[in-house]
């Protein structure tokens, strides 16, 4: 690969802020009348990863793959492999009825390690 790259012209290009991105989309899909909900465009910009060209072809892929209505929020969640928040505002419903497991679990993974780091570290792991 060291060949390749010193025969080639190399363009260290930078990733564009996420707020640019979200008015440059928007601004796209008003004027070529492209539907899309509001709620979705900041999925769309989060999956291009501040890189235009795979904004736009992530963009490109949910409006060929969308119904008439145009893209929706449901839609993008799907297709991108989001989870919803619907079902993210769920975890603290039950965090009553996993509390004392997690106490009793927090407990012994404490006895059981040699820093609180690694503790720290077994909670989040069990936790998500």
């Amino acid at each position: 690969i060291g060949t390749i790259r010193s025969r080639t012209h190399q363009y260290p290009f930078r990733l564009v802020p996420p707020r640019l991105l979200t008015d440059y989309l928007q601004k796209l899909c008003d004027a070529d009348g492209v539907k899309l909900d509001p709620a979705a465009l900041p999925l769309v910009v989060r999956a291009g990863g501040g890189s235009v060209r795979d904004t736009l072809s992530i963009l490109d892929q949910l409006m060929s793959g969308a119904p008439t209505e145009g893209v929706t929020y449901e839609l993008a969640t799907q297709l991108l492999g989001y989870t919803p928040d619907a079902l993210i505002d769920l975890r603290p419903l039950m965090v009553p009825a996993f509390l004392g497991r997690s106490i009793t679990s927090w407990k012994l993974a404490k006895t059981r390690v040699d820093s609180p780091k690694t503790c720290c570290n077994v909670g989040v792991t069990w936790w998500f």
